[in-house]
């Protein structure tokens, strides 16, 4: 049985039930270190669920889980550890892996490995945390280390600056704004991408993001066209950047253990 445990910014509901469903596999258990870790879930264009863990690469059909790890793939994927997964208007799947990053393409279910050598590159910046399209031939890869911009052509990584002492590590998430921008959630903060000077910050036009900086983030998302909820370790953060505004809404004292439900 996989047992998915998630990481993310959770929303007040009007009710008080949250409810889980397990899913089962008739694989049995995917990997012995991969059962109840689940990093990262996306669904595809054509409706798959790819679930980045512990034990690899899972897809989902809503029947059955195929699992692409280092011995099924006869080595194909860099690493079993799958932290992040986007998808391309190619089709293509984008693995991010505790070592590198991974091209797979789902229709001959083939992987590509990248890693980053740059000659200032620790181990931390070939763990690809995070990922985002940021254009057709571009993606953003955030790691422990820092942030860079990928080139799926060329297979080059390059390392993007940041202004001010701090910079943003351990990057769990990116979410592109309506304005081109990019917000990145990080294990010291939340930061902005300014696309227009190719910059990590903390301060652009209507962005302020200094109260956060040194705060750890896991996820962020749009609530609506204004707001945009930032999941922090104990509650998540309600953000208006127009009226430039936040709260802050604590979870550790509104959720207990007979509020939550689950099948299997």
């Amino acid at each position: 049985m996989l047992m998915l445990f998630l990481t993310f910014a959770a929303v007040e509901a009007q009710s008080s039930d949250y409810s889980f469903t397990r899913i089962k596999t008739s694989e049995g258990v995917v990997h012995k270190t991969s059962e109840g870790v689940v990093h990262s879930i996306l669904k595809d264009r054509r409706g798959f669920m790819w679930f980045g863990t512990q034990g690899g690469l899972n897809r989902y059909d809503g029947y059955n889980i195929k699992v692409y790890n280092k011995k099924n793939t006869n080595g194909g994927i860099s690493h079993n550890q799958v932290i992040s997964i986007i998808e391309d208007k190619e089709d293509i799947l984008w693995v991010g892996t505790l070592e590198g990053l991974n091209k797979f393409n789902m229709k001959k279910e083939t992987f590509t490995v990248f890693h980053n050598t740059g000659k200032d590159v620790s181990y931390a910046g070939n763990n690809i945390s995070a990922l985002c399209n940021y254009n057709d031939s571009l993606l953003l890869a955030g790691t422990f280390g820092y942030m860079y911009m990928f080139n799926k052509n060329s297979g080059v990584f390059n390392i993007i600056k940041h202004e001010g002492s701090t910079a943003p590590v351990y990057i769990h998430s990116f979410l592109k704004l309506t304005d081109g921008n990019i917000l990145v959630a990080s294990e010291n903060g939340l930061f902005l991408f300014d696309v227009e000077s190719q910059t990590v910050t903390s301060k652009k036009n209507q962005y302020d993001l200094r109260h956060f900086v040194g705060k750890s983030f896991h996820s962020v998302v749009y609530l609506s066209e204004e707001e945009v909820i930032a999941g922090f370790n104990s509650g998540y953060y309600l953000i208006n950047f127009r009226a430039n505004s936040f709260s802050f809404v604590d979870l550790s004292k509104k959720i207990n253990e007979k509020d939550i439900s689950g099948k299997t």
